[in-house]
Parts: structure tokens; sequence; C-alpha cells
């Protein structure tokens, strides 16, 4: 299945808007250019909103919810919608209600959420990747996922989670300390597994789109711990390094989409013998 060239345009506009915001960001804190870091910091999920509708036109044409590969690319893209929203609910807080940083709120509801979206997104990717079977077979490839997630858990724990479930300024505070981390380690011990079978399944043909999904993942997973790091520690800023890393992890969403996307369409266009990774 070819992209028309309107598809095409709304594949590439994240990435444009992940260049605009890169060199913003920049041009605030090395440059030290006279731009609005409100703005900035109220805006910049306009990449996580164009990359979620983006994969929605992407995934349509794959039957979006109805296929393992089209429900792939629709639950990422409603991570992704839901992130924007939560930020929207942020900037709402901060321009009507002059709320500089509005934690814990009802935009958290839709920031949690996330987590479950692209734990369903990866899961069925997964079933793509690997069409018959277990997805954590051989045993090694769960032990690989398993050991590497402990690892990451031990080092939130100790570097935050410690002080964060018993936060002093109250139970709600502590409650979302722990579910955020706790709630989307889920995706990450899937991502190393869809990794992992991505480079063993089919001769990796889905690696490096995976490894760029997996990257994001991982940004997105470091963008809300430092959030909560810096909150607690009350060094949070507008256009910081926190905000940074979102950037990042929303650009680097939508440029997985997009190799996601060719990986697909070549698949099909030159399918190779015995490989998992083509059904739908």
């Amino acid at each position: 299945m070819q992209n028309t060239n309107s598809e095409k345009i709304f594949l590439y506009l994240p990435l444009l808007l992940w260049v605009v915001y890169f060199v913003a960001w920049l041009c605030i804190n090395v440059f030290h250019l006279s731009l609005s870091k409100d703005d900035y910091s109220d805006s910049y999920s306009l990449i996580a909103l164009t990359t979620g509708i983006a994969g929605l036109v992407s995934a349509k044409k794959w039957g979006l919810f109805k296929s393992r590969f089209g429900a792939t690319i629709s639950y990422i893209s409603v991570g992704l919608l839901l992130q924007f929203i939560g930020h929207f609910i942020y900037a709402l807080y901060f321009r009507v209600g002059h709320v500089t940083l509005a934690y814990p709120s009802v935009g958290d509801v839709p920031f949690l959420l996330t987590g479950l979206a692209y734990t369903l997104a990866i899961y069925y990717l997964l079933k793509v990747i690997v069409v018959k079977g277990s997805i954590f077979r051989p045993g090694y490839v769960l032990v690989a996922g398993t050991v590497s997630t402990l690892l990451v858990m031990a080092l939130v724990y100790f570097s935050f989670l410690h002080l964060g479930m018993h936060d002093e300024r109250g139970v709600i505070y502590s409650l979302l300390n722990v579910a955020y981390p706790v709630l989307q380690v889920s995706y990450f011990l899937l991502g190393l597994v869809a990794l992992i079978q991505a480079k063993r399944m089919a001769g990796g043909k889905m690696f490096t789109a995976v490894l760029a999904l997996l990257a994001a993942l991982i940004l997105q997973y470091v963008a809300d711990f430092s959030f909560l790091y810096q909150d607690y520690h009350n060094t949070w800023q507008a256009a910081g390094t926190n905000d940074f890393v979102y950037v990042m992890a929303y650009g680097l969403m939508a440029l997985s989409i997009l190799m996601i996307e060719n990986v697909r369409v070549n698949a099909l266009r030159t399918p190779i013998p015995n490989s998992n990774d083509g059904a739908v």
C-alpha cells in the first residue's frame, strides 16, 4: 500500500515541528534569545498531537484496531493524543487558573492512561513480529527483559521513589509518584522484548524501527520520571530540561511510526520467504 501525497504530509509534519521545537529550545537555553518559555512549554505538545493524527491516518489503511499492525499504530497514536490532552489541561490551569504547575490534577488522568495505550501498542507489535507461539519464547527473551526492567526500577527507587512514596505534601502526591513509574514499566518491559524479538525473527527487518520506538518509550519514561523528580525538589522550569526530553520523546515517536510504516509497506511490496513480520 503506497502513501498518498496527503498522507505523506501528515506523516512528515510532526518531524518538521520536532525540528522547530528542538531549534527553539536551543535558542532559549543555549543562545539565550528572548523567546517565551511559557509559550514553548504550553505548545510543544503539538508534536504529540500531529504525530497522533498522522499515526491514525497511517493506521486507517491497515484497518485501525481491526488488524495487529493497525492496532499497533493506532494505540501509539492514542497514547500521543492522550499526552496532548494532558499537556493541554495543564496549560489551561496555567493560562486560566494561573497555576504554574498543576500537579496533581485532572491532567494526570490522560498522562497515566498513556501507559496503557503504549503497552497495548507494543503488545500488538509483538504479535506482528511473532506470528506463532508465545511472544516471550525462547525463555531468555523474558529473562533478559525482566532483569533489565528490574534494574531500571531499582534505579528509579533509589534515586527518587523511596522519597516520593512518602511525599510530605499528601497521599495523592505519594500515590501518583508511585503510579507513574510502576504503571509505565509494563511498556518498558514489552519494548525490550519487542527489540529482542525483532532482531531474532525475520532477519531483524524491523529492528531499527523498533529500536527507535524503544528509544522513544525510554525517553518518555525518563521525561515522566524527571518531571516527578523536579517537581518534588521544586526545580522544574518551563522550557527546561524536562520539556526538552518530552520534545525528544515525541519526535522519536513520530520517527518510529514513519519507520515502522515504511518497513511494513516494503515488506508487502517485496515479501521475504519465512518472514514473520508480515502478518496483520
